[in-house]
């Protein structure tokens, strides 16, 4: 092409003329049967262009053709940087529903795109009729139509045309149903969802309170000898292991955690809904936020099966007593060619550097939520799944690739649907387009002093670094006393890392990276399993007992592995799904657990949330601890508790009159004793009770 324009600004054109064409200044804008002239306020040569840059004295509808001619010759005017204008936002987000909204009587289709020319909606109902109509622009960008009539059960997406003659099929980004592999959305009747049976069991809203263990719904059931394995309603049912053990939501819900958390249960791409058995993936690839993964439904094609069977299954976590967090992707989409919002909208809703899509992310894009409307969706979207899914908490992923902003705004509209909503992520502090003052990393921590982040000083230094200095406190690392006394407070006394201690998420191990034992095989070559199974012992007990929130990944606590494979999002059944089995194998370490989490709800002085009672409560004995040993007093009403970490061989003696074992390094115990004597490697909790 030898001549094309772009709407680079709200109120500049950028044209490029090839070199072969004669040069003039003579601009003229085409906009609905009107023409104005356009002023040229500089022009470059470049090597086969010149490049114009022109003023524009009004606001454009670019839902219209609008031409910029050029002697004889005529170019349609095309949507470029514009978006990316803050000026685009002021004059075009909207602020009221998108999406669709059924009643019997009538179905209203909204969608939002201020620089679409033609949007139609192609609707097929349950006998087969077609149905196309064209949406109407009402201002703002809003297009919509209504369509008088049940239409309930129908199937829709919609055609779009902006800058090319042809049109291209989109998706509904607020579509609610679909179908397998998300070729059309549909339109549902909220009141066939099923309803909830049980309340949300109690949760104070204090995150020290809580106790989080992430899970996969694949993962939970692919080993498990059951129908519809790796979906939702296999959860549904009570599994055994082959030894007659607890396995699944029974097992889960014994250990005695408060919530937990999915992994991705929307729509994303690397599974197919129809033969989910060929691909594996961990699901961080967002296809359809608002609709549940199919493969996770024992009928994709249905619309309200995978609706209907992930409300069954959080329901059954509330009846046994489990409240239920959601892992939300919204860094990055799977792929912008396809995914709706550059198709609407191009060049809108993702971050660019000199016109080129970023990436750090590493997924090949980085969503623009700092922008209104990509603001609001993610809002939307987070409001919609709490209030239909019952919710109780997100975790970020990447969170810190996202703006601060946005997520002030979720904590306030979440909050007034559920006070005790839990807000975290991974508060890494990713250098992206954004001013490091408006990114939600752990170092802004401040500006968002309800989000918890998962902390990785306390990771590294408790397990090891996963690149560094592999060795850790569990596998025998001389931590420094001020060090050891600020991770396990809560990392945030003396400005160590946090604002609070609930910010700080407590962690070893989650679904990235290698396992605990999986990292100490690959980095200790000559460690032997009972050591191994030392050192996740202490890391399990420090992660529980610490100040902050705990998070346990499933499968720690019975030495969880994949195999040696460092990064498993698409490695397979084999390497993924949980060995029940070995569960049954480390039954001393899963009882460990549950006896530290039994001793953390029982003692207030483990879940503190602020520096005064932390600091009157909890001491480091300097002058009883030595080089493989770690004392700690933590006062409570009626008594005063030692606690003794031990994290490499040696003697230690310690007279306490009056004191009684209450943990020994692996369960519950009351044993009174008169001096402490210790070898082993452990966690040990005396309580000497007050008079």
């Amino acid at each position: 092409m030898l001549y094309r324009a772009f709407l680079d600004a709200v109120d500049r054109i950028t044209v490029l003329v090839d070199k072969s064409i004669a040069i003039t200044d003579n601009f003229i804008l085409e906009d609905n049967g009107e023409t104005y002239h356009l002023e040229v306020e500089s022009r470059y040569e470049e090597s086969t262009w010149f490049k114009y840059s022109l003023i524009v004295n009004k606001i454009l509808d670019m839902t219209k053709d609008i031409y910029v001619t050029f002697g004889n010759a005529k170019t349609l005017l095309v949507t470029g940087s514009f978006v990316r204008d803050y000026r685009f936002d002021e004059y075009y987000s909207y602020d009221g529903p998108l999406g669709i909204k059924y009643a019997k009587e009538k179905t209203t289709f909204r969608v939002w795109t201020p620089v679409a020319r033609e949007l139609a909606l192609e609707l097929i109902t349950k006998n087969g009729q077609l149905i196309n109509e064209r949406l109407i622009h009402k201002g703002k960008g809003l297009h919509e139509v209504t369509l008088f009539g049940d239409y309930e059960g129908s199937k829709y997406r919609y055609r779009i045309r902006i800058f090319e003659e042809e049109f291209r099929v989109v998706n509904d980004p607020y579509g609610i149903a679909s179908d397998a592999n998300g070729n059309f959305n549909y339109v549902v009747d909220p009141k066939k969802f099923k309803s909830f049976i049980y309340s949300k069991p109690y949760f104070s809203g204090r995150y020290v309170d809580s106790i989080i263990y992430e899970a996969s719904v694949r993962d939970l059931t692919s080993k498990v000898d059951c129908q519809n394995k790796g979906t939702f309603k296999a959860l549904l049912d009570r599994h055994t292991t082959k030894n007659g053990k607890m396995a699944g939501l029974d097992y889960i819900a014994s250990l005695g955690i408060t919530h937990l958390q999915l992994m991705p249960i929307f729509d994303f791409y690397g599974i197919s809904d129809l033969n989910p058995e060929r691909y594996y993936n961990w699901g961080y690839n967002p296809l359809q936020y608002f609709v549940p993964k199919g493969a996770y439904s024992t009928n994709p094609n249905d619309p309200y099966c995978r609706i209907n069977e992930l409300i069954s299954l959080i329901d059954l976590c509330h009846a046994y007593g489990l409240l239920v967090n959601m892992d939300v992707v919204f860094n990055h989409v799977n792929d912008v060619n396809k995914f709706p919002f550059d198709i609407l909208v191009p060049g809108y809703y993702f971050r660019t550097n000199n016109g080129y899509l970023t990436n750090t992310s590493g997924c090949g894009n980085d969503l623009a939520t700092e922008r209104k409307m990509c603001s609001k969706f993610i809002i939307d979207n987070l409001i919609y799944m709490t209030e239909t899914y019952h919710f109780s908490g997100y975790r970020f992923d990447l969170m810190g690739l996202l703006d601060i902003n946005t997520l002030k705004e979720v904590e306030e509209k979440l909050k007034k649907i559920e006070p005790n909503i839990m807000l975290y992520g991974e508060g890494w502090d990713m250098p992206n387009t954004l001013p490091s003052h408006m990114r939600p990393s752990a170092n802004n921590n401040k500006l968002l002093p309800n989000y918890a982040f998962f902390n990785d000083v306390f990771r590294d230094n408790i397990k090891g670094a996963q690149w560094g200095d592999h060795q850790g406190f569990i596998t025998g690392k001389n931590i420094d006393s001020y060090n050891l006394f600020h991770i396990l407070t809560g990392s945030f006394l003396d400005n160590y890392r946090f604002m609070y201690p609930h910010q700080s998420i407590n962690y070893i191990e989650c679904h990235d990276n290698y396992t605990v034992y999986d990292f100490i095989k690959a980095n200790f070559r000559d460690i032997k399993e009972r050591d191994i199974y030392i050192a996740i012992k202490l890391g399990l007990g420090l992660t529980i007992l610490a100040q902050g929130t705990p998070f346990i990944h499933c499968g720690l606590e019975f030495m969880r592995t994949k195999q040696g494979v460092e990064n498993s999002y698409n490695s397979g059944d084999d390497i993924n799904g949980v060995d029940w089995l070995r569960k049954d194998s480390y039954e001393s370490l899963v009882q460990m657990v549950r006896d530290l989490i039994v001793i953390r709800k029982e003692y207030d002085v483990f879940r503190l949330d602020n520096e005064d009672e932390i600091r009157l409560r909890v001491k480091y004995l300097t002058e009883y601890s030595n080089d493989t040993t770690y004392v700690f007093e933590l006062k409570e009403k009626k008594c005063d508790l030692f606690i003794v970490l031990k994290n490499r061989r040696g003697r230690f003696v310690l007279k306490s009159p009056n004191a009684n074992l209450i943990f020994d390094g692996s369960k519950l115990l009351n044993d009174p004793i008169k001096k402490i004597n210790l070898k082993d490697r452990g966690i040990y909790i005396y309580r000497r009770n007050k008079e």
